[in-house]
């Protein structure tokens, strides 16, 4: 249970105001119960209380949130909350149980179920053959081998020792499967349409952000600011350099706007040249506000001369972007 100091330090990040910090509080309680919800766990409620314990002992700390997004900096930790609770849930479970659910009942009922099926999924068909034999039946009883052997065609010997290999190796595999999930991959993931169930597959998996193709992260960019109102003009550059993304919105009120992007899907920080290099484009193109977003983080000195061009400029770090992932696919429901 987080402590009164800590719970203040969360109440004065989210609004001076106490009273509108009250509020902020609930709204993003019930959005990471939403999103623990979304994800299948047991106790969403609890794990929301968990991540928010978190986040308020790390304010309490001096922890500095520089993307001035915070629901986004709440979903990255409630994604670390969520891997601890799988690893817990991989524990306690009896994995030999989950196989045997996996092969008599249709549908997964959660998440971990899911992912036992992905393991199964890879197997030969022959050895999936043979253990669904064996878990549907329920057991390794003599008579139950014998059977099963003589319908494979081999001994009750052989056919007992290779259920006992796979059933070990896909208990292992699935025990991993289970804690660590899809993120582990290094793939990079390539789409030419942007929709909805991307934007779910984001929320549900932040780390899958560094998994998008140079291009496809351009047009989830572009995406996202078609959906704020803006008129799109995606370029067809290359990998670096340059805009990448020219954004128009006209207004009666306020007249046209013109918004100019850059984009980084980098692993490293990125410093303080890409900085110096947009400000110059956007004093060259006559921009009304720019913006260079990334799916890694910047810089301390980066942050620090954005900060000297706040009403001209706007950098998006990983945080940063996750808090127009959400607001888009809000806007997109």
């Amino acid at each position: 249970m987080v402590d009164a100091k800590s719970f203040d330090s969360l109440l004065q990040f989210l609004d001076t105001d106490r009273e509108l910090a009250g509020i902020r509080y609930e709204q993003i309680r019930r959005r990471l119960i939403r999103l623990f919800e979304w994800r299948g766990v047991n106790e969403p409620e609890d794990l929301a209380d968990q991540t928010i314990d978190r986040v308020s002992r790390r304010l309490s700390e001096g922890v500095e949130l520089r993307s001035g997004n915070s629901f986004a900096y709440f979903a990255g930790v409630a994604h670390l909350v969520y891997k601890e609770a799988l690893r817990q849930q991989a524990r306690a479970l009896n994995v030999e149980s989950m196989l045997r659910y996996a092969f008599t009942q249709p549908e997964p009922s959660n998440e971990a179920d899911s992912r036992v099926r992905e393991v199964l999924s890879q197997l030969s068909p022959t050895d999936l053959q043979l253990l669904r034999r064996y878990y549907q039946d329920r057991g390794a009883t003599e008579s139950k081998i014998e059977e099963i052997a003589l319908d494979f065609g081999v001994s009750s010997t052989s056919a007992a020792q290779r259920i006992e290999e796979v059933s070990n190796g896909l208990i292992s595999s699935t025990e991993a499967e289970i804690i660590q999930g899809p993120e582990r991959s290094s793939s990079i993931l390539t789409l030419d349409v942007i929709d909805i169930r991307l934007y779910r597959a984001l929320i549900g998996n932040p780390d899958l952000l560094h998994a998008l193709h140079w291009r496809t992260f351009e047009r989830l960019l572009a995406d996202i600011l078609e959906t704020f109102g803006y008129e799109i003009e995606l370029h067809q550059g290359t990998k670096d350099g340059g805009i990448d993304i020219v954004a128009v919105k006209h207004e009666d009120a306020f007249g046209h706007h013109k918004y100019i992007l850059q984009a980084k899907r980098w692993n490293k920080k990125v410093g303080v040249e890409p900085v110096r290099q947009i400000l110059f484009l956007h004093d060259h193109m006559r921009a009304t506000k720019s913006c260079l977003a990334t799916t890694a983080t910047f810089t301390r000195g980066a942050w620090d001369l954005s900060q000297q061009y706040s009403w001209q400029l706007d950098l998006r770090d990983h945080n940063g972007l996750y808090e127009w992932i959400y607001a888009a696919a809000k806007l997109k429901v």
